[in-house]
């Protein structure tokens, strides 16, 4: 079944919110130092100033409150990209600039990528698995939108095609990541969008077939 994400809910309790900042705030940094695997519940909260009974009403572990953190950002990206109006003539731009956002995101959150993704020799798991699950997430939303996008092998196989369709966008999209955190800096964030361009399938960055009658 495609992965599903509930909408990021504040809670409506301030001392809630502020325990949820302070923790996000406080996995941010120590992310940024050390594999999220690495971080334990008590280093966390610790440095969050929050005991652990707290923690364990907000998350489970530290990658749960990075996870919380890098989605917040991830999801203004996926809104943008089903935003993106299969049959404007602009519709390549619109993916341009989606593209070009993960490259923003990256940059922003660089530290922590470069820690989890930069070496070969000490790849995150867990930072791996919340993007590609978000992108698989995103691609199935978008997917959706425009059933007719995939080339189609057989109607016996259309549920298939379709996860195994966002299940490869999103794998490629995890490793175009990694290669864009490897590279030397500067680093524009066009030349990500360019790239990514270049290496995602032909059918996805094409406007979908309208069915007959349409």
């Amino acid at each position: 079944m495609p992965t599903q994400f509930p909408p990021d809910e504040r809670p409506s309790d301030p001392r809630a919110v502020r325990t949820q900042e302070a923790l996000r705030a406080a996995v941010l940094r120590l992310a940024a130092e050390k594999r999220v695997e690495d971080i334990s519940v008590s280093e966390l909260t610790a440095a969050a100033g929050v005991n652990r009974t707290t923690f364990y009403r907000h998350a489970n572990s530290a990658a749960d409150v990075l996870r919380q953190a890098l989605y917040q950002d991830f999801d203004v990206i996926r809104a943008e990209l089903l935003t993106i109006d299969n049959d404007l003539e602009n519709y390549r731009a619109a993916w341009v600039a989606v593209s070009s956002r993960i490259a923003e995101h990256i940059e922003h959150f660089l530290p922590i990528y470069r820690r989890g993704l930069g070496d070969d020799a000490a790849l995150s798991p867990a930072l791996m698995r919340m993007a590609a699950e978000h992108f698989e997430a995103s691609m199935h939303g978008y997917l959706r939108r425009f059933p007719r996008l995939i080339p189609q092998v057989s109607s016996q196989a259309s549920d298939a095609l379709e996860l195994a369709s966002a299940r490869f966008v999103a794998a490629g999209s995890v490793e175009l990541m990694r290669t864009w955190v490897q590279s030397p800096a500067p680093r524009d964030p066009a030349d990500y969008a360019a790239i990514s361009m270049a290496v995602m399938p032909a059918w996805l960055l094409a406007p979908a077939p309208r069915a007959a009658g349409e």
